[in-house]
């Protein structure tokens, strides 16, 4: 299957906080988003190959999730020859302050951030063996969520090209019909999200739409060889 920007799709700023919030009910263990700076980003879209990234989930052993972000090629596979695998800071602690994608306590965020500010070049990088570790975790014990999904290299682009912008924070969602995704925004210097009126996001593809089998996707289930 190859990825076009068509995988990507926009929502209302209303509507992204109605499934943001109906991702954190039905879900309410999971982390709630998470932010990458510019620079990780920017590194995997580089690749001469890439059309976008694939987010996968992860878990580590004290049960912590995470998020694994690779670059994508024109038929749907994971770039993982080399490339640098990048590691997002969950939210909670590090979050925005309250608005109507995360609705979470003012006072709780200033004291988690009151120290800490984005830049936008943030090392997010480790090992395809450490994202391994924790996609296949995640795909073996979460079997109620989904492996991952696909970002379009343009929503990505066009989100970081907002003034203000040094990163993106990834957003879980939930929509009407049930199908979990994730929604992009972009982050600012002070750690708040650039809110506006429509925003990017994409559905969770279903482990047969995963590209080719890889340490990333191995564990996943319903996997279609």
């Amino acid at each position: 299957m190859k990825n076009t920007r068509t995988e990507s799709r926009t929502l209302s700023l209303k509507t992204a906080g109605r499934q943001t919030k109906a991702f954190r009910k039905a879900f309410p263990e999971a982390t709630k988003a998470f932010y990458f700076g510019r620079n990780a980003i920017e590194t995997l879209l580089a690749h001469p190959d890439a059309t976008g990234v694939r987010y996968y989930h992860g878990l580590d052993a004290r049960q912590h999730e995470h998020m694994v972000l690779v670059a994508v090629d024109a038929m749907g596979n994971d770039i993982i020859n080399g490339d640098i695998f990048q590691r997002g800071f969950p939210c909670p602690p590090i979050c925005a302050d309250y608005n109507v994608l995360n609705s979470i306590s003012v006072l709780t965020m200033k004291r988690k951030k009151a120290d800490r500010a984005f830049t936008g070049m943030e090392d997010h990088s480790f090992t395809l063996a450490e994202a391994a570790d924790l996609t296949s975790r995640f795909q073996s014990t979460k079997t109620e969520r989904m492996a991952g999904g696909f970002l379009a290299k343009e929503e990505i682009e066009h989100t970081l090209a907002q003034d203000g912008a040094v990163g993106i924070r990834f957003y879980n969602i939930l929509d009407q019909d049930n199908n979990q995704g994730m929604l992009i925004v972009a982050a600012t210097s002070d750690m708040n999200d650039l809110l506006t009126a429509e925003l990017s996001y994409t559905l969770s593809a279903p482990a047969a739409l995963c590209g080719e089998e890889n340490p990333l996707n191995a564990a996943a289930t319903v996997y279609v060889r």
